[in-house]
């Protein structure tokens, strides 16, 4: 799948994040292969339908995401039992919708690991 314009293909996805008391926290973040634009769209303690619709609100009302007006497919491995309301979600928006867990998690792995890498190298402010 090739995208030839931003904003055509967005991949959204979450990473679970070990933390020292909680047990973990997840990042949810979109990647847009054309751009190759990370969106954060949140951070949470906890994975539920609501807080994946809550996330998917961030990414269409981000400010990057608005400024491209073309149709786009979102590519997700999360919520296909939720398909009805991810659809009525993203319609508006020239949206449609892709379930894809093998293709998600071969097109963001690479991505994921160059991020975390990025960071490992970063000085922590005030260390």
């Amino acid at each position: 799948m090739k995208a030839t314009k931003p904003r055509q293909l967005i991949f959204t996805d979450y990473i679970p994040v070990p933390t020292e008391k909680d047990g973990y926290c997840f990042i949810f973040l979109a990647y847009d292969k054309y751009a190759d634009f990370i969106f954060q769209m949140g951070i949470t303690s906890e994975i539920s339908d609501k807080i994946y619709i809550e996330k998917l609100n961030v990414l269409l009302n981000h400010v990057e995401f608005k400024k491209h007006t073309n149709d786009f497919k979102l590519i997700t491995a999360y919520g296909e039992h939720m398909l009805k309301d991810i659809q009525e979600l993203i319609e508006p928006h020239k949206g449609s919708l892709i379930f894809d867990e093998a293709l998600v998690d071969k097109t963001l792995e690479p991505v994921i690991r160059e991020m975390f890498g990025f960071i490992d190298k970063q000085k922590i402010p005030g260390r």
